[in-house]
């Protein structure tokens, strides 16, 4: 697997019009990584070993008029896409999610001075900025999430996750003053939305950092997009750390999705999970990290401390049924949440949803309605 994720980032980095330096900024490379936790079997194997040297691959129906499956892989959102489709309209469908994806790329980057979430951060003290519709949502429904973790999860975590950005790069613990006057530009509160489109961070230094959600609403945008093709089987896959098992694989069975241990190399299956008609979401300590002095350094970080969590939980997976049109949304958040409270979050899922709270050991706890988890 390890090897086939190499294969592609090399033609990838041929091909790929991003800088490389762009890359490692928008995750690109760790979003390879990624991929290793989850692999698919029973014929739904996501990454290609050997694709055609394209930015955007997508596979040919086996004959004229054949509703074979189609299936096409891009960068969006920082991470590797993997889109597959079933049906009449699947080209049409694939076409629509790419161009749709590319659009909340340019609202969501970061690095994109035009981009809303890049407005919104360089506006920080100043005047409220016209956002987009989705912009709105995305930060409207993390704020909801704040108030009901008292800050366990907080959007405006920017400052932080900047500072640990960088500090992972070095591998270097950075200094208790820094973290702490980060952690004093972090507050939900001081993020003020309007009705009609606008948002305003109060204090300059202040900024929104989308990377725990993004990939979540992008996922609802597909799913919509699917379900107006009447898409019947496919999947959807953002970084495989947020995707979408769209009714059954080619052997008409449910998608087979296997859990990685999170420290075994090369990572060894703790299980399988058969989904049909349901979205997972994971979060993990396991792809941005460094040690010092024997402490695991990593990404997650709880916006209340300042610090990368510690309650000895090395990877959450969330599963919820595709019923409400932004569970893809919650569930991405809702697996952030699950990784900084371990069993303390579990009184925030829905009645539907199953979680799966991982140790560094490989033990696993279920939370919720159960699911099972096949050998």
């Amino acid at each position: 697997m390890l090897f086939f994720i190499f294969k592609i980032y090399q033609r990838l980095k041929k091909t790929c019009p991003i800088p490389r330096k762009r890359l490692r900024q928008r995750g690109f490379l760790p979003a390879l990584a990624l991929s290793a936790l989850f692999f698919l079997t029973a014929g739904c194997a996501l990454l290609s070993p050997d694709p055609p040297p394209l930015r955007e691959r997508q596979s040919a129906p086996a004959a004229v008029n054949s509703p074979a499956p189609l299936v096409r892989h891009m960068l969006a959102l920082g991470t590797v896409v993997t889109l597959r489709a079933e049906g009449e309209e699947a080209a049409a469908a694939l076409d629509e999610s790419a161009a749709r994806l590319r659009a909340l790329d340019a609202l969501f980057d970061a690095a994109n001075p035009e981009s809303d979430i890049a407005r919104l951060n360089a506006a920080a003290g100043g005047d409220p900025v016209a956002i987009a519709l989705e912009t709105l949502r995305l930060l409207e429904i993390s704020q909801a999430y704040s108030a009901r973790t008292d800050g366990a999860w907080d959007i405006t975590i920017g400052p932080l996750s900047r500072l640990w950005r960088e500090a992972i790069a070095r591998q270097s613990v950075p200094d208790e003053n820094a973290v702490r006057e980060a952690r004093a530009l972090v507050d939900w509160q001081k993020l003020e939305l309007t009705p009609d489109g606008h948002a305003r961070l109060l204090e300059p230094g202040m900024a929104v950092d989308p990377g725990g959600a993004a990939k979540g609403l992008a996922l609802d945008e597909v799913r919509r997009i699917f379900t107006a093709h009447h898409i019947k089987n496919g999947l959807i896959s953002l970084g495989e750390s947020s995707l979408c098992a769209v009714g059954q694989n080619p052997a008409q069975k449910p998608w087979q999705i296997a859990l990685r241990h999170p420290r075994q190399k090369p990572p060894a299956r703790l299980g399988v999970l058969p989904l049909t008609g349901a979205l997972l979401a994971s979060s993990g300590d396991y792809e941005h990290f460094f040690i010092a002095d024997g402490r695991r350094y990593h990404h997650i970080i709880d916006p209340r401390t300042g610090w990368p969590t510690e309650n000895g939980i090395a990877g959450a997976v969330l599963v919820l049924p595709d019923t409400d049109p932004n569970v893809g949304l919650s569930s991405d958040i809702l697996s952030t949440i699950l990784f900084i409270l371990g069993g303390d979050g579990a009184a925030l899922l829905p009645p539907d949803a199953s979680a799966f709270l991982i140790t560094a050991d490989g033990s696993i706890t279920a939370l919720g309605a159960p699911l099972p988890l096949m050998p």
